[in-house]
C-alpha cells in the first residue's frame, strides 16, 4: 500500500484532537471532512474503544485497502482476532466488521490501493 500526494511543496500543517472515548473517529481525511487535512488519497481513524464496541466500518474511498493496527487491547476484526501491536491488511472488500473484546486502542489507516 503507498499512497502519492495529489499537491506538491506545500507547507506542513499542524491540529490538535479531541477524540471521544468509545467512538472510531476520523483523524485526517483528503477532503476536509476530519480535524486534519492530507492531500492524498487516505484516511485515518482512531478510536480508545471500550469491550463490547461494536461497528460496521465502510471504505471511504475506491479502489482502497486499510491497514488496521491495535495499539493496545484485543479486537476481533471479519472473525479474526488482533491483539496489543498486531497490525493487518485488509483488502477487496468494502466494509470490515471491528468487534472490541478487550478495551483497545485502534488506529485504521485507509489508502489508494492504485
Amino acid at each position: 500500500m503507498g499512497t502519492a500526494t495529489n499537491r506538491k511543496y506545500l507547507p506542513p500543517q499542524y491540529k490538535s484532537y479531541n477524540i471521544q472515548p468509545n467512538k472510531l473517529a476520523l483523524i485526517i481525511s483528503p477532503d476536509g471532512n476530519a480535524p486534519a487535512h492530507i492531500n492524498q488519497e487516505a484516511w485515518f481513524s482512531l478510536g480508545s474503544l471500550e469491550a463490547g464496541y461494536v461497528e460496521k466500518y465502510t471504505f471511504y474511498g475506491d479502489n482502497t485497502g486499510v491497514y488496521i493496527f491495535i495499539i493496545e487491547g484485543e479486537v476481533e476484526i471479519n472473525n479474526t482476532v488482533l491483539s496489543r501491536r498486531d497490525g493487518a491488511g485488509i483488502t477487496e472488500t468494502c466494509t470490515l466488521l471491528i468487534e472490541v473484546l478487550k478495551k483497545a486502542n485502534v488506529l485504521i489507516m485507509e489508502v489508494a490501493m492504485e
